[in-house]
């Protein structure tokens, strides 16, 4: 994947550009791109786990830290859109009739969707703000 290639023994000032012929006995790395695609790097998930679980704490610390409500807050928001949902959609839109308990079925498909909603907005915004980390250049493994 990188080869690098060892400078000779002889000093060099700083202050002097390099001569033609030096530039090839500098070190030399070549980064090279996998093959095909590959979805998620699980190996590299697992290898930095300690940093993601620091971002993440970080990240539900400083959204929940000014509220009144806190960490509640992420539990009475589904739960409030299922009480609209089955107000609205189940008394006024018929669909109580329909399906035997509609507020818990409106609460399971309620529920992921928020997740997955809430996880890639939040995503977005990670990847936006933390975006020095992103387009680093080299990563130590």
């Amino acid at each position: 994947m990188s080869a690098t290639r060892e400078l000779p023994d002889r000093a060099t000032s700083s202050r002097e550009p390099p001569a033609l012929e030096d530039l090839d006995t500098r070190p030399v790395t070549v980064v090279e791109g996998g093959s095909g695609w590959r979805v998620v790097a699980w190996s590299g998930l697992w290898r930095y786990r300690k940093l993601l679980y620091f971002f993440v704490w970080r990240d539900v610390k400083v959204r929940y830290k000014q509220t009144m409500l806190g960490a509640a807050w992420a539990v009475l928001q589904p739960v409030a859109t299922m009480i609209v949902f089955a107000f609205f959609l189940g008394d006024m839109g018929g669909m109580a009739a329909k399906i035997k308990d509609y507020p818990l079925f409106a609460f399971t498909g309620i529920l992921p969707w928020t997740f997955f909603a809430n996880a890639v907005a939040a995503s977005g915004n990670s990847l936006v703000s933390n975006q020095n980390l992103v387009t680093k250049v080299f990563s130590p493994d």
